[in-house]
C-alpha cells in the first residue's frame, strides 16, 4: 500500500514541478518522509479504506459580473393592428437582479429584469397616415440552471401594461377629401383604441420576449466560456464512477464528487465564506483537524486520499495553468481536513 502510494505522489510531484530532473529528484527524495510523517498522522487502518471528496465552488459574485448588466436594446418595429401597418422604433431598458437560490438537488438562479419599452410609429391605413406613440411598462424572470456541465435557460416570463397613444393623424389627400379622412379616422381610431391597445400588448410581449432571450443567451454564453476551463475538471468526475451533485447556495455553486460512505450531508463547506475566485476542495474526512500539515507537503496529502490521485494527475498535467504551485497562479490552504486550492484570475 505504502509503496503504490508512493509512486503515486512522485507522479503528482512530477506533473507540478518544472525543474531540471535533477531537481526533480532532490524533490522526490523528500517526499518520503512526508508520507510516514502523514501515516502516522492519518493512521494505516484509515488510509487502507479512504473517503473522498472532491468539490468545485464557483462564487456567485463571477456568475453576477456577467450577468448583472443593466438591459438594453433598440430595434425596428413593423407591425399590423387593426389594418394599419405601421414602422418605427422601439427602445428597450430593464434593470437586471441575478441571484442564486438554496437548491440541494442542483444549481439554479433567478434574473429580474424590470425596465420599459418605448416605441414612435408612423402607420397607414388607407389615406389615413396615424402616428402613435407607445410606452409598455414590464417586469421579465429568466430562470438559469446548471445541467452538470453548462448554464442553460428557460424562456422568459412576462408580465406588462402597455400605454397606447395616437399622436396626431394626416391624410395623403388634400382639401376637403383630407379633412374627412382625418376625421373619420379620429373616429375610428377612438372607438377601437382599447383593442388596439391590447393587440400591442400582445404583440410587445412576443417581441420582448425575444429580445431578452437572445441577449440572456448571449450573456450565458459567455459564463460558460469563462468558466470552461475551470469547469474541465468535471469531466473527470464522470469517469471516476462515483457519486456526482450540483447544488447552489446564495453565495456560491457546488459540484463535487463524492466516494462512499461519504454522503452529501459530510460536505459542509458552503459555511466557509467565499471570495471573488472559484476553489477547488479537496478532503479525505480523515485527518485530524487539530493536525496541521505543512503545504510543502501537498502533494504527499493528494496522493494519500485514495481514488483521488489517479484522475488528478491526469488533470494537472493536462492543465498547465496548474503545472506550478505558485501565488500568481494558485493560493493553497488548508481547512481543517481539507486542502484548498483557489485559482486565481
Amino acid at each position: 500500500m505504502v509503496t503504490m502510494k508512493f509512486k503515486l505522489s512522485l507522479g503528482l510531484l512530477l506533473v507540478l514541478t518544472c525543474g531540471s530532473s535533477a531537481h526533480s529528484q532532490k524533490q522526490a527524495e523528500e517526499v518520503v518522509p512526508s508520507i510516514i510523517e502523514l501515516e502516522n498522522v492519518i493512521g494505516k487502518q484509515e488510509l487502507e479504506s479512504p473517503r473522498v471528496a472532491v468539490v468545485i465552488r464557483i462564487p456567485a459574485s463571477m456568475i453576477a459580473k456577467t450577468l448583472n448588466r443593466d438591459f438594453q436594446n433598440s430595434e425596428a418595429v413593423h407591425r399590423e393592428v387593426l389594418g394599419t401597418r405601421s414602422n418605427g422604433q422601439a427602445n428597450c431598458h430593464g434593470s437586471v437582479t441575478c441571484t442564486l437560490e438554496d437548491n440541494s438537488e442542483g444549481a439554479a438562479f433567478c434574473c429580474r429584469i424590470e425596465g420599459t419599452v418605448q416605441s414612435e410609429t408612423c402607420g397607414t391605413n388607407g389615406p389615413a397616415i396615424i402616428h402613435s406613440e407607445a410606452k409598455t411598462s414590464y417586469v421579465a424572470f429568466k430562470r438559469i440552471v446548471f445541467n452538470g456541465t453548462n448554464f442553460i435557460s428557460a424562456p422568459a416570463t412576462i408580465t406588462l401594461a402597455t400605454e397606447l397613444r395616437i399622436t396626431g393623424i394626416d391624410s395623403s389627400l388634400p382639401a376637403l377629401r383630407g379633412r374627412i379622412v382625418r376625421r373619420v379616422a379620429t373616429k375610428r381610431a377612438q372607438q377601437s383604441h382599447a383593442q388596439a391597445e391590447a393587440i400591442a400588448t400582445s404583440m410587445t410581449r412576443e417581441e420582448l420576449s425575444s429580445r431578452i432571450d437572445k441577449e440572456f443567451d448571449n450573456r450565458i454564453k459567455d459564463l460558460n466560456h469563462k468558466l470552461a476551463p475551470r469547469l474541465s475538471l468535471v469531466e473527470h468526475f464522470r469517469t471516476a464512477g462515483n457519486e456526482i451533485f450540483v447544488r447552489s447556495f446564495k453565495d456560491s455553486v457546488e459540484i463535487g464528487l463524492l466516494t462512499p460512505p461519504l454522503a452529501r450531508s459530510d460536505v459542509a463547506i458552503h459555511r466557509v465564506p467565499i471570495g471573488e475566485s472559484i476553489e477547488l476542495w479537496i478532503g479525505h474526512g480523515r485527518a485530524e483537524p487539530s493536525k496541521e500539515i505543512p503545504l510543502t507537503q501537498v502533494p504527499a496529502l493528494i496522493s494519500l486520499i485514495g481514488q483521488a490521485p489517479h484522475w488528478l494527475i491526469a488533470y494537472f498535467s493536462k492543465n498547465s495553468q496548474y503545472s506550478k504551485l505558485d501565488d500568481k497562479t494558485l493560493k493553497i490552504k488548508r481547512h481543517e481536513d481539507w486542502l484548498v486550492i483557489q485559482v486565481l484570475d
